[in-house]
């Protein structure tokens, strides 16, 4: 067996303790490298905590629904920068990277605020227009009542408006609460149904008024024959007067209530239309001899009313078996409100003892549906 001298044992210590010194510097290198990583390689708790902070903020100015593309851009990046930390944290520490959830969680962050930004210019301009659609829509609802509802339009038609009323009141409520957004549909369907009323009654009018001419001529006859000397009984529909006429000058003037369908010439029994046209009174009644209080009858129909009938039914626009009707009446009972008769002339009663009194036999009757135009009745 070789003996190992000792110079040979020198060297193997030394280079024993060379290999180790490399050893311990190597785990040395390791350990500082690795605390150096852990330290600059922090998760992104920070910035994805910032992004979800400004995107519950954005949601409160109401995001979702004046900014909602970058606020649904901004959830989700955030999905993704969450996604991307649960994927870095299931590998080693020292094979995690945070870098691409960190830069996710940053453009949410950016989107989120931007969208909070975008819903607040967005939610004043809305309002703007939403107050100004409102304001529009509030006239155009005061004009319908003021110069339609009274008419005697057919039921779709005020269902129509009182819908789009609904609607207009709904609207009213939603601009309390800043739900901007609803409240412009609200106004939407409002406006729909509120112009669908308005046009109706527009056609209505404007059908009615057709006669405007024959009114015109009507009234000014009124006037002449007072001037003559005659007593004029002068009803005016659209205005809902009764106007005693002597000398060419209103005597007295009474309000007056007419047939439930009052807007239109006597076309037919039952219709519960007042008539239009010249007229004279043919009988005055008092005491049993009415239900009315004091009655003036009327010789309805004239002449000219049995040959509008004839040709009526000869077109076709009546049926052949109708009644032309008759005892169309200027009578007591009124001061109701409202137009209820079957189509005759109603006052209160201390008015038509005034007229009564005034009014001799043979007076002529003149009933127009408007002294103005239909043009003049809007404004």
């Amino acid at each position: 067996m070789k003996r190992v001298s000792f110079l040979e044992i020198i060297i193997v210590k030394k280079q024993f303790k060379w290999i180790l010194g490399v050893v311990l510097f190597i785990l040395l290198a390791f350990s500082a490298y690795s605390t150096w990583f852990y330290l600059s390689n922090k998760p992104p708790e920070t910035e994805i905590i910032l992004a979800g902070k400004n995107i519950a903020l954005a949601q409160k100015s109401s995001a979702r629904a004046y900014s909602p593309e970058k606020l649904s851009q901004a959830n989700s990046l955030l999905e993704q920068a969450m996604q991307e930390w649960k994927t870095e944290n299931d590998k080693m520490f020292l094979f995690r990277d945070y870098t691409l959830s960190r830069e996710l969680a940053l453009k949410a962050n950016e989107l989120a605020i931007e969208s909070g930004n975008e819903a607040g210019e967005n939610s004043k301009g809305l309002k703007i227009l939403v107050e100004s659609e409102l304001i529009s829509l509030e006239k155009q609802i005061a004009r319908f009542e003021s110069k339609f509802k009274q008419l005697p339009l057919n039921r779709k038609t005020f269902d129509k408006f009182n819908q789009g009323k609904l609607c207009f009141f709904e609207a009213r409520e939603e601009i309390k609460q800043n739900n901007f957004t609803k409240a412009l549909e609200q106004l939407k369907n409002a406006e729909g149904k509120v112009q669908y009323a308005d046009n109706e009654a527009l056609n209505f009018l404007n059908n009615y008024f057709c006669d405007y001419p024959v009114w015109e001529k009507n009234k000014a006859l009124a006037y002449s024959l007072s001037q003559k000397g005659q007593t004029i009984i002068f009803v005016n529909k659209l205005n809902e007067s009764l106007v005693l006429l002597k000398g060419g000058k209103e005597i007295k003037k009474w309000k007056v209530e007419f047939g439930i369908n009052w807007l239109g010439d006597k076309r037919t029994q039952g219709d519960k239309t007042t008539p239009e046209g010249i007229y004279h009174v043919i009988e005055k009644k008092s005491g049993s001899n009415t239900r009315y209080h004091r009655a003036l009858l009327l010789d309805y129909p004239n002449q000219e009313d049995r040959r509008r009938f004839e040709r009526l039914k000869k077109s076709g626009e009546i049926k052949k078996n109708a009644g032309i009707g008759n005892l169309i009446e200027i009578h007591g009972h009124g001061g109701k409100g409202v137009h209820w008769t079957d189509g005759c002339i109603a006052l209160e009663n201390s008015d038509m003892d005034e007229l009564f009194r005034n009014s001799p036999m043979g007076a002529t009757v003149i009933i127009v549906g408007s002294e103005i135009t239909l043009e003049e009745y809007l404004k």
